[in-house]
């Protein structure tokens, strides 16, 4: 008996761990932020924690090669683009401070959700760009109404769709978040 209940702590404290590592790789930083936006334009927190993850693993300085920037990795253009239908003047500053940057890439992705009308469509936009997208779907590369991932035709875009929702559904597991 004594060994059974040995055997039960050390499993116990095993999945214990296990938690508390999850938590470290997938931590919800900038909580203020990504809670005040995502509640403002309507897009869920776990999607939005899960696109922060795999765009730059929550460091608020990446740049990528193409120049996007910052916690939501943000090409200037688009930043631009979507300051000015928010009404905000920005600058390459603004565009990397960390609530700045959650502000517009949220409002983005609202914007990417009604332009596609699906979450799948809107990530897979939020990575190829919603042009790609609607070309891809007129010309049936991708069903719009149930979206093969193999059938997209940027392999980066393939793996980045299948990376967001795995995340995504890890942050709704990891705490209890209601997609």
């Amino acid at each position: 008996m004594k060994k059974f209940f040995k055997s039960l702590i050390l499993v116990i404290l095993i999945i214990i761990f296990a938690f508390l590592t999850m938590k470290r790789l997938f931590p919800v930083n900038y909580s203020e932020f990504v809670d005040k936006y995502s509640a403002e334009y309507g897009v869920d927190r776990s999607l939005v924690y899960a696109v922060i993850k795999a765009e730059s693993g929550f460091d608020a300085n990446a740049e990528s090669e193409k120049g996007a920037m910052g916690l939501m990795q943000l090409t200037e253009e688009t930043a631009l683009w979507c300051g000015e239908k928010m009404g905000l003047e920005l600058s390459t500053e603004e565009i990397r401070n960390p609530e700045t940057n959650i502000k517009i890439g949220i409002w983005y992705f609202n914007y990417l959700l009604n332009a596609t009308g699906s979450e799948e469509l809107a990530i897979i936009s939020y990575n190829a760009g919603v042009n790609k997208v609607r070309e891809w779907i007129n010309e049936g590369t991708i069903n719009k109404d149930n979206p093969d991932f193999n059938d997209i035709p940027y392999e980066e875009t393939k793996n980045y769709i299948k990376k967001v929702l795995l995340y995504e559904q890890i942050y709704i597991t990891l705490y209890n978040m209601n997609p």
